[in-house]
């Protein structure tokens, strides 16, 4: 049923406490199957056997360097690991899907904490920094020019002479400082 409303109202949102019974579910069947492979081993050993013409049933075994037979043993993977290991990749849980390999943290950036934007971010501040001494640099130059002005403007010249006024009675900006 949720299904089909997530489908008539155009809604995927409707499907996702679904879905995350599903990948809960999901999760529980790996960690039973991993569990089973831990407690089985990664490998299975089976005695050798055969069946002669009259049905008689034989286990392969010889004779060791010791004299003890040896059970001869067929060693084969264990069946879930192929399963398990399709799971895994079909549900984007690798290592490298989890960004957990040096490569991938190298690819992406993810170097002792740093990241590829922490850079972009760092390099942006120091061409913000270079700006701003330029900018400084500048303005240091444009009040010295001002300066310049202010001592030649005739107006200003004579208006301080008609008002008695001498050059030290304003005060001036020192550009460098």
């Amino acid at each position: 049923m949720q299904h089909l409303i997530a489908f008539q109202s155009a809604d995927p949102s409707k499907l996702t406490e679904l879905h995350a019974i599903n990948q809960a579910n999901l999760a529980a069947i790996f960690q039973d199957m991993m569990q089973t492979i831990v407690a089985d081993g990664v490998s299975l050993r089976n005695p050798v056997y055969d069946f002669d013409k009259e049905g008689g049933f034989h286990i392969g075994r010889y004779k060791g360097t010791n004299g003890e037979m040896v059970t001869i043993e067929e060693i084969k993977a264990h069946p879930l690991l192929k399963p398990m290991m399709e799971l895994l990749s079909k549900n984007n849980l690798s290592l490298a899907d989890l960004n957990m390999t040096p490569k991938v943290q190298v690819d992406h950036g993810i170097e002792m904490g740093r990241t590829i934007d922490q850079e972009e971010e760092r390099e942006s501040a120091l061409d913000y920094q270079r700006k701003m001494t330029e900018q400084m640099s500048g303005l240091k130059e444009m009040i010295a020019r001002s300066q310049n002005r202010v001592r030649r403007d005739d107006i200003l010249i004579e208006h301080n002479q008609d008002s008695s006024a001498e050059e030290g009675d304003f005060s001036e900006v020192n550009p460098n400082g």
